[in-house]
C-alpha cells in the first residue's frame, strides 16, 4: 500500500466530509497535437495503461505508457486543501480550513511530523498571520489575542494547499477503483458520485446534472487548458473515507 497526495476544493472535502462525494476526475496529460485512444489497461494489478494513435498506427512515437499518479485500488490518498492559521499562543497553534472545522495542533509524537520542523513551520506562519492581523487593524485583548473585527471574519488569508504538509491532512481515502475515460462520457450516476447536489426534483434530470458537473469542471480545469469542450482522457477514481480529523 502506497500514499500519494491529491488536491482538493473546499467543495470537494465538504462533500466527500458529507458522504456524497465518492468519486473524483483528474486530466490524463497526454502530448497535444495527436489524437490519441486508449490501448490497454489493467489497474487491478497496478499495470500501465498504453495510449496509441487514434489512426491505428502504432510506433514508438505515437505511444504513451502511464501510471496513475495517484495509485491504484488498495493505496490511499491524503488530500490537500486550503486552510489559514486561526489561533496561535505560545506552543499551541490551530488551523481552519476552508471546507470547515478547525483543530488544534496534532500531537508532537504523530510520527508525521518532525518536532523541529514543525516549530519553525508554525513559528513562520504565526508571524505572517499576525502581521496581517495588524495590517487589519485588529486589536490584541488582555489575553494577548487578536480580536476579529465587528463582522468576525478572521483577517488572515486562506494559504495555498501546494505546500500543506503530510500532518496537517485530516481526510485520508482509500482508492476503491480506477479506470480511464473522455470526460464528457460521465454518466448521471457519477456525477451524483462526484458530489454534484442539486435541488428539488433537478437531481433527476440527467442534463441539469451534467451541466453542473460541467460548470465545476471548467472552473477548476479550464483554464488549465483542459476545459469540457476539449473533452480530454480522465483517471476516475473512486474511494472511500477512511480518516477524518488529525490524529
Amino acid at each position: 500500500m502506497k500514499e500519494h497526495p491529491i488536491i482538493m476544493t473546499a467543495e470537494s472535502v465538504r462533500g466527500i466530509l458529507a458522504g456524497r462525494k465518492t468519486q473524483t476526475r483528474r486530466v490524463i496529460k497526454l502530448p497535444r497535437g495527436e489524437q490519441w485512444a486508449l490501448r490497454t489497461s489493467n489497474f487491478d494489478h497496478g499495470e500501465p495503461i498504453v495510449f496509441g494513435d487514434g489512426d491505428g498506427v502504432e510506433s514508438d512515437i505515437c505511444r504513451q505508457v502511464l501510471r496513475c499518479p495517484y495509485g491504484y485500488p488498495g493505496d490511499r490518498i491524503w488530500v490537500k486543501e486550503s486552510w489559514r492559521p486561526w489561533g496561535w499562543r505560545d506552543d499551541e497553534f490551530w488551523l481552519e480550513y476552508n471546507g470547515g472545522d478547525k483543530i488544534i495542533q496534532p500531537a508532537l509524537e504523530d510520527p508525521r511530523l518532525d518536532e523541529d520542523k514543525f516549530q519553525d513551520w508554525a513559528s513562520k506562519h504565526s508571524f505572517r498571520a499576525s502581521q496581517e492581523c495588524v495590517d487589519a487593524g485588529c486589536e490584541m485583548d488582555a489575553e494577548g489575542c487578536y480580536v476579529w473585527p465587528d463582522d468576525g471574519v478572521s483577517p488572515v488569508k486562506w494559504r495555498t494547499p501546494l505546500f500543506m504538509p503530510r500532518w496537517a491532512s485530516r481526510i485520508t481515502l482509500e482508492i476503491t477503483d480506477i479506470r480511464t475515460e473522455r470526460l464528457q462520457d460521465i454518466s448521471l450516476e457519477d456525477c451524483q458520485r462526484e458530489g454534484i447536489l442539486l435541488k428539488g426534483d433537478s437531481h433527476h434530470d440527467g442534463s441539469a446534472m451534467r451541466d453542473a458537473y460541467r460548470k465545476l469542471w471548467d472552473s477548476i480545469n479550464a483554464r488549465r487548458g483542459f476545459g469540457w469542450d476539449k473533452n480530454p482522457f480522465v483517471w476516475v477514481i473512486e474511494f472511500k473515507l477512511i480518516e477524518k480529523g488529525v490524529q
